[in-house]
């Protein structure tokens, strides 16, 4: 009921494959198995957001990409007019990421909250328009250009013997608990997740608490392309 069964599933996963492949549990194995344990944690929070306020996002792959593929074009293009600039670059980069990221959840509640829409059917055109900008964009072809300071020390780097998209994983992770549990935001998308004429009555703003849900997660997906973008030095 509390998560038991699937601890007691990845328990026996894990010790199943390391009597299996020994080399399982070689660390740098492990550091890979982190990795992406926390490209799989950010966006997988992002569609926990969403649900818990009645909805569901299946865009948020498709914000990963868009945002990978906007992460190497502004370094690209960047390093071309301002050389040298690399950790501007850097978060420039970032909060163009993530301002992708707001605006397609921003989008995405517009149509939920305002017209009454499947959140089922509106990200799956948002979905589709994103990889279809994504693909044309590229030709798909990875676009390369990704300075190798952000590929080393954010993709590759490590703090305390552990990665540090781990750390940022496990930060975000900790965001969440904190959000979920002691705000107003937290317990209204859990109301509206649960009866959402129920909470307008009693006071809630539905439809900001939508828009919040679904922002959050477009910059969760966001976060997690410009991770992506430093762990495959391409977008």
């Amino acid at each position: 009921m509390q998560g038991g069964i699937v601890i007691t599933f990845l328990v026996v996963a894990v010790v199943a494959t390391a009597l299996i492949e020994p080399r399982f549990l070689n660390r740098l194995n492990l550091l890979n198995v982190m990795r992406n344990f926390a490209l799989l944690l950010i966006p997988s929070l992002a569609q926990m957001l969403v649900m818990t306020a009645g909805g569901f996002d299946l865009s948020v792959g498709a914000v990963v990409s868009a945002t990978s593929v906007v992460t190497a074009a502004v370094m690209l293009v960047g390093s071309f007019y301002f050389p040298g600039m690399e950790s501007a670059l850097i978060i420039a980069s970032l909060v163009i990421a993530l301002g992708v990221g707001a605006l397609v959840g921003l989008a995405n509640a517009g149509l939920v909250a305002t017209f009454s829409l499947s959140p089922f059917m509106v990200t799956l055109a948002m979905m589709s328009v994103l990889m279809g900008i994504a693909l044309y964009f590229t030709q798909g072809i990875p676009i390369y250009g990704v300075m190798d300071s952000f590929v080393a020390n954010v993709g590759r780097g490590q703090f305390l013997g552990l990665p540090i998209v781990l750390w940022v994983g496990l930060g975000v992770l900790a965001a969440c608990i904190v959000m979920q549990r002691f705000t107003a935001l937290g317990r209204h998308i859990y109301a509206v997740g649960s009866d959402q004429r129920s909470a307008r009555l009693s006071g809630v703003a539905t439809g900001r608490t939508l828009i919040a849900a679904y922002m959050l997660a477009g910059l969760l997906a966001a976060l997690t392309g410009f991770l992506m973008t430093s762990r495959l030095g391409s977008g």
